[in-house]
């Protein structure tokens, strides 16, 4: 049930905050988004089991297809709309934006339908981050050029 209502909160806010002329272009930062969730819940969850996804519902590769295209599709597309155009603000972005995304996880952990077998939150905080900074670097060096 947290799977579903999960993606109905995500699809909420995006419905709320999308540039539909924009989203041709920005939603392949949500598909980078679900490839990265998928590489890592699947290596991670299923080969390495370092966690376990539970009552996935509709499971891919040992993660949520709800996971996937509520908060993995809707960040990533969210982050490639509002880059910001001011270089010091991308820091702040990111942080921000793991911030949120790692609120998500801690309260996925806290209601179990995440364990940590061997991994831990800092471990979570540090693939966000860079999953951020990568999605970021997307949407800046590639989508910035298909928009010309």
């Amino acid at each position: 049930m947290e799977w579903i209502v999960l993606f109905f909160f995500n699809w909420i806010i995006f419905i709320l905050l999308v540039d539909w002329k924009k989203f041709n272009i920005n939603m392949f930062a949500g598909f980078l988004a679900i490839g990265m969730a998928l590489v890592t819940d699947y290596y991670n969850g299923i080969i390495r089991q370092r966690y376990i996804i539970h009552d996935s519902m509709i499971d891919i590769l040992g993660s949520s297809l709800f996971f996937l295209v509520g908060p993995c599709f809707v960040i990533g597309t969210l982050i490639a709309q509002y880059y910001p155009k001011k270089k010091w603000m991308t820091v702040l972005n990111v942080l921000v934006v793991t911030g949120i995304y790692s609120l998500t996880e801690l309260i996925l952990v806290g209601r179990d339908v995440v364990e940590y077998k061997n991994w831990y939150y800092f471990d979570s905080l540090l693939v966000n981050v860079g999953a951020m900074i990568i999605i970021s670097w997307f949407s800046v060096t590639i989508l910035d050029k298909w928009r010309c």
